[in-house]
């Protein structure tokens, strides 16, 4: 197994646990990020659409896996973009069947506010951003490690492949490349992480308090996902 097939292949298994995690991370009155009344939050519908959601990204975790083999480099994103329409399609066949079946009609909407979320916001994780931070720091290092040792010309860097035709010439920029795209890639998942934990809470007015609470492991779950995710990356960067 080369390493680019490897980063591949751990790029496909990240990916994959976050895909078959963010439904379960939903509160169960809005599986899919379709909102539905407490009592449909175990619907035939919706458990079927559970199924069929998990089914169809392990079947797509395998095929991403198999594509490893002849094209690791877009394995992830094709995977990556294929259950995000995995998702929405849930989104859709659960919003069709909730309309067709009237679950709201005869009920009562309301929203609950909760302003803790403003006064006393869930805190940024920091310490689960020291495996990526630590990864760059590995790569960088490594990087100054062997670059004495380097050839004349380099191969382009593709992220997690490298294209041997053509070559450039060797420069500082050149060579710590994939230490620049770690730290392009930690900032971003910081940035993704920050904005989510400032994001609007949605809350179950029939259960505010309880749904607060819920909705601040949600958050410091995800927040923790989201680091860990960026020290997937950077680990697949480095390899």
């Amino acid at each position: 197994m080369t390493p680019t097939v490897a980063a591949g292949l751990t790029a496909v298994v990240l990916i994959t646990c976050f895909a078959l995690a963010t439904p379960a991370l939903s509160r169960p009155t809005l599986p899919f990020g379709v909102r539905v009344p407490a009592d449909r939050a175990a619907d035939p519908a919706v458990l079927a659409e559970r199924r069929v959601y998990v089914r169809l990204t392990l079947l797509s975790a395998a095929a991403a896996a198999a594509l490893c083999a002849f094209f690791p480099e877009i394995a992830g994103i094709a995977l990556g973009v294929g259950c995000a329409l995995l998702y929405h399609r849930a989104h859709r066949r659960l919003r069709t069947a909730k309309r067709s079946g009237g679950w709201h009609e005869g009920r009562r909407q309301g929203v609950t506010v909760d302003t803790t979320f403003r006064t006393d916001p869930v805190r940024l994780p920091w310490a689960w951003l020291t495996p990526a931070a630590a990864i760059t720091l590995i790569t960088a290092v490594l990087g100054w490690w062997r670059y004495g040792d380097l050839p004349a010309t380099l191969a382009d860097f593709l992220g997690l492949g490298v294209e041997p035709r053509p070559r450039q010439p060797t420069t500082p920029l050149a060579a710590f490349e994939p230490v620049i795209s770690q730290a392009v890639i930690v900032l971003l998942f910081l940035a993704m992480t920050l904005l989510l934990l400032r994001a609007r809470p949605d809350l179950d007015a029939a259960r505010p308090a309880g749904s607060a609470r819920r909705y601040r492991v949600y958050l410091r779950g995800m927040a923790r996902m989201s680091l860990l995710g960026a020290a997937g990356v950077t680990f697949s960067l480095l390899i």
